[in-house]
């Protein structure tokens, strides 16, 4: 009797649910393609020529058969394919992919004209929300019309993160690109790291501020059809317009009564409704054609006679369209009958889930001595377990208890008899649900219901609701940072409570090895002895932190300094920053240089200590740890040069110059697009260039980049690759690095941490007048000579705010920078993004356009499109009309932005470099490709209005401030500048000579000035004096 009643309630439950579906969709009718092309089923029931990747970032996929048969889920037919994602031990801070293909002889989609779209039914897990972009790929083979081959990509209404805002069944439509047209797709490839037909990504992985995790989930496919987008399709679901008890809205309505009938009205406007489809579920029992008391039409469906016991009872109508798009409306109710005793079962979950400890959930009722029996199924995920054994307590008087725990489907399913009577207990069973030691900070505990009957002591027998559908995230109790897993050095592990107290006495774990921490927390071990990944956790006392995987890291280099190269600082013509790496383990802790002037030797060589930070590349695919150092000396002399070695005192690097910045206005500088280097073959034409810079008699004063120029921030091999640069062009090393950052900076650590620690440029100042959080640290600026050069942070790396949020404060800071250096003849910018490029950040022509036309910047250099152009813009006027790299600039038409291609060979025609050479106002542009040959067409002569200062004083003058006499001979007098800053330009702009004025009133003496007209700009407490004086 018993197998008989679970069967029963199964059978119901899987047709309810639509899990056991026969009926094909339709290939004709209302709101169908009839040309549409079926081009997968699945009904071949095999998955085994499918094919999947990853790109080797800690992604695990995988591919399943879904059977209709086994009570899995399908939305037409018997089968269906299930791609499986799990990202719970992937990396952070990057972009995770994975890649999913079917077989090479799934289909071909013959070659037709646009608009096309690709449809598909698929079925999202929960976890899919927020946290997946859904894209496509498509193999167009050689020989077809118009293509060569190649992949057919960036589909139009990808869903992406909260895009997918289902859970179930949904059809969705992707259009067909461009790219697309004309064109036979397929047959399908086998997924790589770079193409798979499915490709579920995840960009700025386990970033918090936008909600993602690193978690696991799937997706179902079925039916994927290929249509005309000249048809409209009917992929919009059914509305449902009422759902109603006894005539009463039914959410939320208490009845006095348990004699309910039910009503839903519904509608489609093109296909129609499926009148078959139509259903109740009450309490997790379908009620359908050819059940009593259910009627069904095109409008609406009824069920009478129900008899439903005092408590909360949930319905849900479901109606379906002839497409097949699926509607349903949920209510849950009261009956509260005066005239019966109410008998209540209820599910009494714990309030928190903690790792590595049980979860209890109580079947609880107010009055055992009227419940017989008790038949209950309900679903899990998939970070439950129910132990065999021990996993449901029964109470005494119980006289038989079982239960069965499916872990393909992750549902419980109860049966007890219960001894009504016997004394009253409240808890009739104890569900006892394990939480794993092994529990990720994103994991969460989900509970749905599925059905639940019970007979009372009269006998009866019905379907009732046990509880709502909950969730608790899985709670720790400790905290774990790993302090030093630099493999052949003892591990560090720091463990303390969620306040960041240390904890004392705890175990951590790592695989076989432990270690217990002292009162200070710490815990050394050898976890360390190889390079490995272990799972990591700590406890005490049986409460736990989450587990991590912990990779060891192989140290990297020598002792000896290595990738030595040189930052930018606020000042380079008195000020420098050096940064370099070597060995963590065999190196020394400090970080030093010895410098002196090249005139006086290295017998006068001065020490100077800097930062050391130890730098770590956790890349799944090349990983390492390196010792980082970097050292900024300032009070140098400008245009002088300079001798240096660098080390930690016992290990030191060969000896090195430089030469400060002078106070010129005829200097060069070099510029670079992205570089994204993946092999030695991607820093031929860097290496090239640098070369080609030594071989300079006059060197640049700096090197500038748009970013990009690593490929993911954690990976050593990458930075490997761009330190070969430094390595092997010792000359191009020692000049100023102005650096960008973009958006594979971005990638793999959580703030751009280690490349920004090795680009070695300054930090901004605190401000009331903008928030520096937002302006972002990867902005700054340096002068050089009669330019200002200023790098802008990418506006898009998130970390809370948006793009234009950014860019908002970027524009305050700009302001105020650019009106301070305002006798700057040039003004130049590194941005990764274009500007004018509504395709990157649309809103930053609107955002920065006004203030680079306010201050007459000449050029913004960017990257990111890997494409070398340039276009002027001003008040939003293009100039050319499009992107040109031959034209003429035109005077007045406002900033130029020019993309400065690639410095790979994949860049093809865009690979190239510049070289700027400044004289006063003009800027002679050489462009080179990746031969490393000058382009002649492409290079050009800019001309700015030369804007030296006019008059005696204003930008932002301080009266207090005065400079006397206005024509002097050797020196001069001034009063009330206090702890300010004095630059002395000539005619020309140039800056010619600089100090600080320490005292109210003080003497300036310029007898080496050559007679003419100069003037003094004055600094103090961020306003600026301008005078004009004459030197005779």
């Amino acid at each position: 009797m018993k197998t008989q009643r679970l069967i029963l309630l199964l059978v119901l439950l899987l047709c309810a649910s639509r899990v056991i579906t026969i009926n094909a969709q339709p290939a004709s009718g209302p709101g169908v393609d009839p040309n549409a092309l079926l081009i997968m089923d699945f009904e071949n029931g095999d998955v085994s020529g499918w094919t999947k990747n990853t790109i080797n970032r800690g992604e695990k996929v995988s591919v399943e058969l879904m059977d209709a048969e086994k009570g899995d889920p399908v939305r037409f037919g018997r089968y269906a394919v299930k791609l499986n994602w799990d990202l719970t031990a992937a990396q952070t801070g990057t972009t995770l992919a994975c890649l999913y293909a079917p077989p090479a002889n799934a289909f071909i989609i013959p070659a037709a004209p646009n608009p096309r779209k690709i449809g598909m039914w698929i079925y999202a897990s929960p976890e899919c929300k927020g946290n997946i972009w859904f894209r496509l790929q498509l193999f167009s083979p050689p020989g077809t019309a118009g293509s060569s081959s190649s992949v057919v990509a960036v589909f139009g209404n990808e869903p992406s993160y909260a895009g997918i805002n289902w859970t179930g069944w949904k059809y969705h439509e992707f259009t067909f690109p461009a790219g697309g047209a004309n064109k036979q797709l397929g047959p399908p490839a086998a997924a790589t790291p770079s193409y798979g037909m499915f490709r579920l990504l995840q960009e700025k992985s386990g970033d918090a501020t936008l909600g993602r995790q690193l978690t696991k989930g799937y997706f179902i496919i079925d039916n994927v059809r290929v249509t005309s987008g000249n048809v409209t399709e009917d992929t919009t679901r059914p509305d449902i317009s009422s759902l109603t008890g006894n005539g009463t809205a039914l959410s939320g309505a208490t009845f006095n009564t348990g004699a309910i009938n039910l009503s839903t009205t519904y509608s489609d406007n093109l296909s129609g409704i499926n009148i078959q489809s139509a259903s109740f579920t009450v309490n997790g029992i379908a009620y359908k054609a050819d059940s009593t008391g259910f009627t069904a039409d095109a409008t609406s469906a009824t069920l009478t006679g129900l008899k439903l016991r005092n408590g909360t009872h949930t319905v849900v109508a479901h109606v379906e369209d002839n497409f097949g798009n699926i509607q349903t409306s949920t209510a849950t109710f009261t009956v509260n009958d005066p005239n019966v005793v109410a008998t209540t079962v209820t599910l009494v979950p714990d309030a928190q889930a903690q790792v590595g400890n049980l979860f209890e959930m109580k079947i609880n009722t107010n009055n055992s001595q009227d419940i017989k029996m008790l038949d209950i199924t309900l679903e899990l995920n998939q970070y439950a377990s129910v132990d065999a054994t021990n996993g449901v307590a029964f109470a005494g008087s119980v006289t038989e208890g079982t239960y069965n725990y499916n872990t393909a489907n992750n549902q419980l399913t109860i049966h007890l008899k219960n001894d009504h009577t016997a004394t009253a207990v409240e808890t009739l069973a104890t569900i006892k649900i394990n939480i794993s030691k092994n529990s990720n900070p994103d994991d969460v505990l989900r509970c749905n219901p599925v059905v639940a009957t019970a007979t009372y002591g009269d006998d009866t027998t019905g379907a009732f609701s046990l509880f709502s559908a909950f969730s608790r995230p899985v709670l720790a109790t400790y905290n774990l940072t790993v302090l030093k897993r630099i493999v052949g050095v003892p591990g560090e592990v720091s463990v303390t409570d969620l306040n960041g107290n240390p904890i004392a006495g705890a175990t951590v774990y790592a695989d076989a090895v432990s270690g217990v921490t002292g009162v200070n927390g710490i815990a050394l071990f050898n976890f360390t002895a190889s390079e490995q990944a272990v799972n990591m956790y700590a406890g005490k006392d049986g409460k736990y932190s989450y587990t991590y995987i912990v990779r060891t890291l192989t140290p990297k280099l020598t002792s000896t300094p290595s990738a030595i190269r040189s930052g930018t600082t606020l000042d380079p013509s008195t000020s420098k920053t050096i940064v370099w790496m070597a060995n963590p383990a065999t190196a020394a802790e400090p970080s030093l240089i010895k410098i002196a002037k090249k005139a006086d030797g290295e017998g006068s060589f001065q020490q100077f200590t800097g930062i050391t930070r130890i730098l770590e590349f956790d890349a799944i695919s090349s990983s390492g740890v390196a010792k980082g150092s970097k050292v900024t000396v300032t009070g140098l002399e400008p245009g002088t040069s300079y001798i240096y070695q660098v080390g930690d005192g016992t290990n030191w690097s060969a000896t090195r110059e430089f030469k400060t910045t002078a106070n010129t206005n005829k200097f060069s500088f070099s510029a670079y697009g992205d570089l994204q280097a993946t092999g030695s073959a991607d820093m031929a034409l860097w290496i090239a260039a640098g070369e080609t810079i030594e071989s300079m008699e006059q060197k640049p004063f700096f090197s500038l980049n748009v970013g990009d120029i690593v490929d993911n921030d954690n990976n050593w091999a990458y930075h490997a690759h761009y330190s070969s640069l430094f390595d092997q062009r010792t000359g191009f090393a020692n000049i100023d690095m102005v650096s960008g950052y973009g958006n594979h900076e971005y990638m793999g650590t959580p703030n751009a941490d280690i490349i920004k620690f090795l680009n070695g440029h300054p930090a901004l100042e605190p401000s009331d007048k903008y928030d520096i959080a937002r302006v972002g640290d990867g902005t700054y600026a340096s002068a050089y000579g009669n330019m200002i050069v200023i790098g802008l942070d990418w506006e898009s790396k998130g970390g809370g705010y948006t793009a234009l949020q950014r860019q908002t404060e970027q524009v305050k800071w700009l302001d105020e920078v650019l009106t301070a250096h305002a006798d700057k003849t040039w003004k130049m910018i590194t941005i990764h993004y274009e500007v004018p490029n509504t395709g990157f950040t649309p809103t930053s022509m609107a955002t920065l356009g006004p203030v680079l036309d306010k201050h007459n910047v000449q050029v913004v250099f960017c990257g990111h499109g890997h494409t070398f152009r340039r276009v002027q813009v001003k008040n939003n006027v293009w100039t050319p009309s499009n992107y040109t790299r031959t034209g003429t600039p035109v005077q007045d038409a406002g900033t130029m932005h020019w993309q400065l291609g690639g410095m790979r060979p994949s860049d093809g025609n865009s690979q190239r470099w510049v070289l700027g050479e400044v004289d006063g106002n003009t800027i002679k542009f050489t462009v080179r490709n990746g031969s490393n040959a000058i382009v002649e067409s492409e290079c050009f002569t800019l001309t700015t209005v030369a804007q030296a200062p006019n008059d005696v004083d204003n930008v932002n003058s301080n009266s207090s401030i005065k400079v006397y006499p206005s024509s002097f001979t050797d020196a001069l007098n001034v009063s009330g500048a206090e702890n300010s800053m004095l630059q002395v330009m000539d005619i020309t702009g140039a800056r010619v000579y600089q100090q600080k004025i320490n005292d109210n009133n003080e003497v300036i003496y310029l007898r080496s000035l050559a007679s003419g007209v100069y003037f003094f700009r004055i600094e103090k407490d961020k306003q600026v004096n301008m005078v004009k004086v004459l030197k005779n």
